[in-house]
């Protein structure tokens, strides 16, 4: 039987075994998926200053962090196929896609509160301290289910980064500007922040 809630604090304790047993566990992609949904969300809400300044619809809003938690989601699976073409290919090291988008999801748990980038003279601060902390889950997460040492999981996730970064700066342009469009035609409004 899944307990998510035990696999979401395992990950945030960034117990290897937790990420290895989400991947033994039938339920262990769903869950991962409903983190990365939720942690988007929270996401879409953290960032929401631009939509309270430009005074956005309730309809919309909702909307808006709807549509940022699928966008939120699907970065992180293409990120997800970017780790497994990587470790493949530079490492020799095989796993199953269903498997990375399962740790992968599961490390993006610290995202759950990301909407505390909202508060106050502390937000940038705490939603930085949230991104090492996913990064660490990600080192841990990528290292359990690969079995190689920090280094070369951390190693391993930067190539992955780099393909994903590159890749929307050329040929995913289009996807990358389709994401914004979308974003501001559910807003109803632009997203830039007002000063």
């Amino acid at each position: 039987m899944l307990e998510p809630l035990a696999f979401v604090s395992g990950a945030l304790r960034l117990d290897q075994n937790a990420f290895q047993a989400a991947v033994q566990t039938p339920g262990g992609l769903r869950l991962a998926l409903g983190i990365l949904l939720a942690g988007g969300i929270s996401n879409a809400l953290g960032q929401s200053v631009a939509l309270f300044a430009n005074r956005v619809r309730p309809r919309r809003f909702v909307a808006s962090l709807v549509v940022g938690a699928v966008l939120f989601a699907a970065t992180v699976t293409i990120y997800s196929a970017a780790l497994a073409v990587a470790s493949s290919l530079g490492w020799n090291r095989t796993a199953s896609l269903r498997d990375i988008v399962t740790v992968v999801g599961l490390a993006h748990a610290p995202r759950l509160f990301a909407f505390v980038a909202l508060v106050p003279y502390f937000g940038t601060a705490l939603g930085a301290a949230l991104t090492l902390w996913t990064v660490v889950g990600l080192v841990t997460a990528a290292g359990a289910l690969m079995d190689v040492p920090p280094l070369q999981a951390a190693l391993l996730l930067g190539v992955a980064w780099i393909a994903v970064e590159a890749g929307g700066r050329t040929v995913g342009r289009p996807l990358v500007a389709a994401n914004l469009r979308i974003r501001r035609w559910v807003a109803g409004a632009p997203l830039e922040k007002h000063p």
